[in-house]
């Protein structure tokens, strides 16, 4: 079943995770996405069909001209991914420490965004002291899964997450929940989803998500390296037996 047969226009619904909201996008969104979507760490594993250098207007026009549209006509599911954040705490506070500056810096526990002294980037942390501030608004849109009916090379299903929050285990939780959805609430029967061979940290998101690995497609990355991806099949059944249900 497809999913624009099944959606019949809706839109997707919010998905809660232990440490991800996954909502609907707006075109309120465009600057986030901008921001994490639009750097070559994440555009040099897509197909060369996404633009780079990624245009100053890219996310808004995508949204405006293209996913907006698709979405409210039933032949797209998209959901931007959240985080559950907690404020920023000083070294040697509460037992998830980081420190925002100096020798022995760290990254801020896994649901939240990087720390950063005040004075750095846009969205910035003061870790203590008076006019210490939150982190970014958690409602932010920090990466993107989406599922799109058909059989094309590229698949069902694609996802991308802001650099700063790879290797977390982020990526694995966001689409763990939108294939219970799919499978478990709207009935679809199997999605194809590709990777770029170059690309093994998709492949192991696959790998640790019930896929089964069919063979390779040949679909030309911004990378310019090998154009090999491979194809995965993922479906109802399997799903089902890899959940335990």
């Amino acid at each position: 079943a497809g999913v624009g047969r099944i959606m019949n226009g809706m839109r997707p619904p919010v998905l809660e995770t232990e440490r991800l909201r996954l909502r609907p996008v707006t075109l309120d969104d465009a600057p986030a996405i901008q921001r994490y979507f639009g750097t070559w760490a994440v555009i040099q594993h897509l197909s060369t069909q996404v633009p780079w250098p990624y245009p100053p207007d890219g996310a808004l026009r995508f949204l405006e001209d293209t996913l907006l549209p698709d979405v409210a006509a039933g032949k797209c599911l998209f959901w931007g991914i959240t985080l559950k954040g907690e404020r920023p705490r000083p070294v040697g506070g509460e037992p998830e420490q980081f420190s925002c500056e100096g020798e022995g810096a760290s990254e801020r526990p896994p649901e939240g965004e990087r720390a950063r002294p005040v004075g750095g980037e846009p969205e910035q942390f003061i870790c203590e002291g008076e006019g210490a501030s939150e982190r970014p608004p958690e409602n932010q849109v920090v990466g993107a899964v989406h599922y799109r009916d058909g059989d094309g090379p590229k698949g069902n299903r694609g996802f991308w997450l802001a650099e700063h929050l790879w290797g977390r285990g982020l990526m694995t939780e966001a689409v763990v929940a939108v294939q219970d959805y799919l499978f478990f609430e709207r009935g679809i029967e199997r999605m194809i989803v590709v990777n770029s061979i170059d690309n093994p940290a998709s492949r192991r998101v696959k790998q640790k998500t019930g896929a089964r690995l069919l063979g390779t497609v040949q679909v030309q990355h911004h990378h310019g390296g090998d154009a090999t991806s491979e194809r995965w099949e993922v479906t109802r059944e399997a799903w089902a037996e890899f959940r335990g249900r």
